[in-house]
């Protein structure tokens, strides 16, 4: 909807979207606001996928329309959904991997969709490049507002609100391995010291214990 600025996609994997703040009567207007929201990014680079580009264009009905352009990328959702077909040694370590990235997601937060608080940072939001979560959809336009802080929560609500459903989902047809699967993610966290409690968290989450969001 025009309120909400306009977007489309591309055949060949891209995503262009314009803010309903990014439009121009005065080209030189547009131009500043390029320069700022370009400025922006650069302040979120390490946040944000790569392949990325803002572009201020002839809207041809007299106005100027600032664009921002992303190339779309696996999410994290994506890349768990995934590992539900393989061994339960696999379906742990792509959770221990999931649960590292969504808890280190608060350092994205100000880089992702505007109103949204820290621990909200979907895993539809995020990929990983290199290891590490960015965020692979479009950054906010400084106009849309400013993401607030949120209050401090336990890893194991944390977990729960970004992935819970979707993992007991996936393993719903696997309840004999869900032991295997928590021995494992126990084993791995127990091993990765800077992991503390999600472990703990995580098996709670399986098990349907977490409180729910």
């Amino acid at each position: 909807a025009e309120a909400d600025g306009l977007a489309f996609e591309t055949h060949t994997g891209w995503t262009a979207r314009s803010p309903s703040t990014g439009i121009f009567r005065d080209r030189e207007e547009g131009r500043r606001a390029l320069i700022e929201w370009a400025r922006a990014h650069r302040s979120l680079s390490f946040a944000l996928s790569s392949a990325r580009c803002l572009v201020l264009a002839d809207a041809g009905d007299g106005t100027f329309r600032l664009w921002q352009v992303v190339r779309r990328e696996p999410t994290l959702r994506d890349q768990l959904s995934l590992a539900f077909g393989e061994s339960p040694e696999r379906v742990a370590d792509a959770l221990v991997g999931a649960a590292r990235m969504v808890l280190a997601a608060p350092r994205l937060a100000h880089a992702g969709k505007p109103g949204r608080s820290v621990s909200a940072v979907r895993i539809e939001d995020i990929g990983i490049v290199d290891g590490q979560p960015v965020v692979i959809g479009p950054a906010p336009h400084p106009l849309e507002g400013r993401v607030l802080p949120a209050p401090p929560r336990r890893h194991d609500e944390r977990l729960e609100e970004a992935f819970g459903s979707l993992v007991r989902e996936g393993l719903r047809c696997r309840v004999p391995e869900t032991p295997a699967v928590i021995d494992r993610i126990l084993e791995r966290c127990s091993s990765l010291p800077d992991l503390g409690e999600t472990g703990a968290a995580l098996a709670m989450v399986l098990l349907g214990e977490a409180p729910a969001p």
